[in-house]
């Protein structure tokens, strides 16, 4: 785990760097219509979660993490302000595709599905998926042997569409966030939960779910994340 911890950190390391680059530094030249609606929009409100650590997390009384940095970095370019909004995830969803309430959500998984509802930019954080489960479980190396188990998920994520589909005899233990789908399987309510490998080591590590493991890749590849907004403003 130390050596996952270890690695993990080398890679946000390196990230960070390459935000800090002089690219990102460069002037960004906006047409007349671009600085209008700028002018016309100084505020921009955003969902941002409190429990998506190492990117988007709520802790000494701000928000922060690799995603929220990005934000901090657009705002200060572009010369507008970015409110956070108190929603849950199926709230923030569904207030974006209504367009009510919210403008902009900062993390969220492009899919085609989604495509008719929100518009996306470029993934610009990629991590892969990975299955995590206790130690004392038995061996899982593959998604087929979460068959007839019982797996944490949580609300509205696009990983319940997918473990659906692919295992339609397993369990589903919906939660609020990652925290509590990591704590169900901590505390023998589930028997796994398939996440994000960055938020699934960081959280294990800071809340001391040492009884977890990561046990094996799933079949998704990597995580890639966008921004989503709302489709009236592309």
């Amino acid at each position: 785990m130390k050596r996952v911890i270890l690695s993990l950190f080398i890679v946000l390391s390196c990230l960070y760097a390459f935000s800090a680059s002089p690219v990102l530094g460069a002037r960004i030249l906006l047409s007349p219509s671009e600085q209008a609606w700028l002018h016309k929009h100084p505020q921009v409100r955003v969902r941002i979660s409190a429990t998506y650590p190492p990117f988007e997390f709520f802790d000494q009384g701000r928000y922060q993490g690799m995603a929220v940095d990005y934000l901090h970095l657009i705002g200060e370019k572009l010369g507008i302000t970015f409110v956070p909004v108190d929603l849950t995830w199926a709230e923030s969803m569904d207030g974006l595709r209504r367009r009510e309430g919210i403008d902009l959500i900062l993390l969220v998984t492009h899919t085609p599905e989604r495509e008719a509802d929100m518009n996306f930019t470029h993934d610009y954080i990629n991590f892969p998926w990975v299955i995590f489960s206790r130690k004392d479980t038995g061996f899982i190396g593959q998604l087929s042997d979460l068959k007839d188990k019982t797996v944490a998920v949580e609300k509205g994520f696009i990983t319940r569409e997918w473990l659906k589909r692919d295992l339609p005899e397993v369990r589903f233990r919906d939660v609020a966030d990652t925290v509590e789908a990591l704590k169900a399987v901590s505390m023998n309510a589930a028997d796994a939960y398939v996440g994000n490998l960055a938020v699934g080591t960081y959280v294990i590590e800071k809340d001391g779910l040492v009884n977890l493991k990561v046990a094996a890749p799933a079949p998704y590849g990597s995580d890639p994340l966008a921004m989503a907004v709302r489709k009236d403003w592309p």
